[in-house]
């Protein structure tokens, strides 16, 4: 169990790329005052909390609602994978985000995955996660005073 929690807050640390996300944060909004960072990333965390809480309680049934099975996503997420890679090799700008990776690790981790008891829990280290990795966020756009 425990493990499993380890390697849930890993995989979302690594795809949703936090510390890779800073440089281009800081570069689409060089224009923005102090204040106005703060809210940007105050509203992208919001964001990536309601997607990905909406990709772990519907995504399920939306994928069901598509006649996409379990491995047929991940299958395309594995390809999509491979393709960001590929990119990245040649270091070449992908067009497929980053969010598409969190978006799949949501959808497998569910109701009836046997590595948590309930969604619950998985929400809540999500949420966890997210909440420190915006408020670093946050102190960095801050900066020193």
């Amino acid at each position: 169990m425990e493990t499993e929690l380890i390697k849930f807050v890993a995989a979302i640390f690594v795809i949703t790329n936090p510390l890779g996300a800073v440089p281009l944060f800081l570069s689409l909004t060089k224009e923005y005052t102090s204040k106005e960072r703060r809210r940007a990333a105050w509203l992208a965390s919001i964001t990536v909390v309601i997607v990905l809480s909406a990709n772990i309680l519907f995504g399920e049934l939306i994928l069901r609602f598509f006649a996409i099975s379990i491995p047929a996503f991940q299958v395309g997420g594995g390809i999509i994978i491979l393709l960001l890679a590929i990119s990245m090799l040649q270091a070449r700008q992908s067009p497929t985000r980053e969010g598409l990776g969190a978006t799949s690790t949501m959808l497998g981790i569910n109701p009836r995955c046997h590595a948590f008891p309930s969604s619950g829990t998985a929400c809540g280290v999500r949420h966890r996660a997210i909440g420190r990795l915006w408020t670093c966020s946050r102190l960095r756009v801050a900066g020193p005073r």
